[in-house]
């Protein structure tokens, strides 16, 4: 673990805060100041975020040393029901079960910062979770959690009651203790995810009552939800760690339990498989089923999706931890093995259920039915998860196959048009429908790699005009316009379907996106994805309308970048951009980020705006001019071979 990555425990702090007062007779406030500046010396900070720094002899301090006895308490009570194999065994009796579900209790309360404590007065310097978390990782309790993961040992009967309570609590506890509520956990609760080994436990855990959730039907409401439990746990475990997704999608094969050898990715799913099928037949309660749907929909994205950013070899919590000495992203090999497996029809049924519901209804239905707002997040997270399968031209013409091109306008107008007319969504605009509108225009996005799929959502299909997404894109940035994501992927579709075709670049101008684009740029001055893309989407509009001139009707001028549309309209593509401010864009704001800087200098190059490209030097305070571009120097280079006796002569005096 790197310095500055350290961390130390309350009992050293401790000793070290009474051994400083006595050596060098300072008063209790001055030994704590002395404490925490000794360590950072050592370069551990941050201590009060972590570390209870009132003085142990205080008042406050015994009280809060105290506080954190009771914790430990709770964790010895969990050791004491783990046998020394490792194996947890009910007795059967309610008092047994009520005090590890008591000690469960505790520690989610402890953890989460959420613990009523008497000897907890008033507010403290540190986050209350902190120095709890610290104490969980510092110990062996993760691996006295996921013991308690296979208290269901059979795999061929019902579990009891007794059992399934248990084994719900657990997966709550931990589900809760690998989520960060807030930055400051990020690094702690990364350290304890990576001690997370119980993946093949929790697969034959979800292989197990998949399966019972499609045999009993009398209990399948709770194995249901113990289902649901399971695969967020999976997906919690995944997120943000690439050794726990390929651990996670190699574990079940491998399993002596697996007998029939199926992969991971082919058990998800066939369990996704098992929710639809529960859904159709109605037994079971539509929520549970609609949120287990939605949990599979975000595993299956997670898997699908690199976003282990920790730098390498930094150790400790920012570590790579991989026999290759680096991140190396298994996205695209989940992706494959998924559409080996068939996911893309399932996930499409799935999206035709949800847009398919008449929502209206859902308000007046009874309880345990699908809300609204379970519907349209089941929408978000299958589309979501489709988005992240479309990364090559064979899925995405799988994808047109089952008719996604339809499922996308339609998913478009429930995440943008009926929130326009719905009269007070417009001012309460629901979370869950942006993120199905961020889902859905992300899908557009990547459809649009193919040329022929992109000119059909910019233009719509020769036989119905009226099928062009574009007008549903560009809503959707104008009505979520405080969504980086969604603006993000709005430019980044308009960026795409422009490139190599002229008549959708002039498409979009006549929908007014040049306004939509610097709209989003000036919203998120800051966000280099988004400059980045905005900067693409004026290079590609103006440079194929202008540059491809010849495939529209010029004004005969000598002015190729005025097009006429028909007999009346003549559009100006550089005017309509430089007249609602992207010049100035371009060179106050993408133009300073290092990441889009080049997308910044052709975008002004092809408006037509005098621009130069120079290096800055911080240190110095001084630019130079940068390396010069192809094509600014006439070269010196000679097309035809010519003999030279120089060169001869200078090879045989080397000779």
């Amino acid at each position: 673990m790197s310095a500055q990555n350290r961390k130390i425990s309350q009992e050293t702090f401790d000793e070290t805060l009474l051994e400083n007062q006595e050596l060098f007779e300072l008063s209790g406030q001055d030994a704590i100041e002395e404490t925490i500046s000794q360590f950072k010396q050592q370069g551990i900070d941050n201590l009060e975020t972590y570390v209870i720094t009132s003085h142990p002899e205080s008042e406050i301090g015994i009280q809060e040393r105290q506080t954190r006895k009771n914790f430990e308490g709770h964790l010895d009570a969990l050791d004491e029901c783990v046998a020394q194999d490792g194996t947890v065994c009910l007795d059967g009796s309610s008092k047994q079960v009520e005090t590890i579900v008591n000690a469960l209790e505790g520690v989610l309360n402890y953890c989460s910062g959420t613990v009523k404590d008497d000897n907890i007065a008033g507010d403290t310097k540190y986050d209350k979770a902190m120095p709890f978390l610290t104490l969980f990782h510092s110990s062996s309790s993760l691996y006295t959690l996921m013991s308690f993961m296979g208290i269901v040992t059979d795999c061929n009967s019902e579990p009891t009651e007794e059992q399934m309570i248990v084994l719900n609590k657990v997966v709550k506890v931990m589900t809760s203790i690998l989520s960060p509520r807030k930055v400051s956990e990020q690094e702690i609760k990364t350290l304890v995810k990576d001690r997370f080994v119980a993946m093949e436990r929790l697969l034959i855990l979800i292989s197990k009552f998949a399966n019972l959730s499609k045999q009993c039907d009398s209990r399948q409401d709770e194995f249901i939800e113990t289902l649901k439990n399971l695969v967020q746990l999976a997906s919690v475990s995944c997120r943000h760690s690439e050794r726990n997704k390929v651990s996670f999608v190699r574990a079940f094969k491998n399993s002596n339990q697996n007998m029939e050898k199926t992969s991971s990715i082919a058990l998800l799913i066939r369990g996704l498989m098992v929710a639809v099928e529960a859904y159709k037949q109605g037994i079971a309660k539509k929520a549970g089923v609609v949120s287990l749907m939605t949990e599979f929909c975000k595993l299956i994205s997670v898997l699908c999706r690199y976003d282990d950013f920790r730098p390498e070899g930094s150790g400790g919590a920012l570590g790579v931890d991989s026999s290759y000495g680096m991140n190396v992203s298994s996205s695209h090999d989940h992706v494959m093995e998924f559409n080996r497996n068939g996911v893309v029809p399932v996930l499409h049924e799935i999206t035709l259920i949800t847009l398919t519901t008449d929502l209206d209804n859902l308000k007046e239905s009874a309880d345990g039915s699908a809300t609204e707002d379970d519907i349209v997040s089941l929408a978000g997270a299958a589309l979501s998860a489709t988005r992240v399968l479309a990364v090559n031209d064979e899925i995405v013409q799988a994808l047109v196959a089952v008719g996604v091109l339809k499922v996308v306008k339609m998913a478009l107008e429930m995440g943008v048009k009926e929130v326009l007319e719905g009269g007070q969504k417009q001012e309460e605009i629901k979370v869950h429908r942006q993120h199905l509108t961020a889902g859905v225009i992300g899908l557009v996005r990547n459809l649009c790699g193919n040329d022929e799929i992109k000119t059909t959502l910019c233009l719509g299909s020769p036989s119905d005009p009226s099928s062009s997404s574009l007008y549903l894109v560009l809503e959707g940035m104008r009505l979520y316009r405080d969504n980086a994501s969604i603006q993000e992927h709005g430019l980044g579709t308009l960026a795409a379907m422009a490139l190599r075709k002229p008549t959708n670049a002039l498409r979009i101008v006549q929908e007014h996106a040049p306004l939509e684009i610097v709209s989003a740029m000036t919203k998120f001055p800051n966000n280099v994805l988004v400059q980045r893309q905005g900067a693409l989407a004026v290079r590609n509009i103006v440079s194929r309308l202008v540059a491809n001139s010849s495939e529209m009707q010029t004004t005969g001028s000598g002015d190729t970048s005025s097009i006429v549309t028909n007999k009346t309209d003549t559009i100006n593509v550089r005017d309509e951009f430089l007249d609602v401010g992207a010049e100035v864009v371009l060179r106050q704001i993408t133009g300073r980020h290092q990441g889009s800087v080049d997308e910044a200098f052709a975008a002004l190059r092809d408006l037509g705006c005098e621009v130069s490209m120079v290096k800055f030097d911080a240190e110095t305070q001084t630019m130079t001019r940068k390396t010069q571009m192809f094509g600014e120097v006439k070269s010196n280079f000679r097309a035809v071979y010519d003999d030279s006796d120089a060169v001869a002569e200078k090879i045989a005096a080397q000779l």
